[in-house]
């Protein structure tokens, strides 16, 4: 599970985020209680991934 956020990073990092502010407000879709392998969510890794890269870059 840590390659998806490991991939997350990779993908910002190629193509970066326009983020002109300092606080940013990450949505993960959380619609129902289902497993983060449905894909009906987010998962926490890619959520990490995002919270790992924007606070190496911003």
């Amino acid at each position: 599970m840590k390659k998806t956020g490991e991939r997350t990073k990779k993908t910002l990092e190629i193509l970066p985020p326009c983020v002109s502010k300092r606080n940013v407000l990450i949505k993960p879709n959380l619609v129902e209680p289902m497993s983060p392998t449905s894909g009906a969510v987010t998962r926490p890794e890619a959520a990490g991934g995002i919270i790992d890269y924007l606070g190496e870059n911003h």
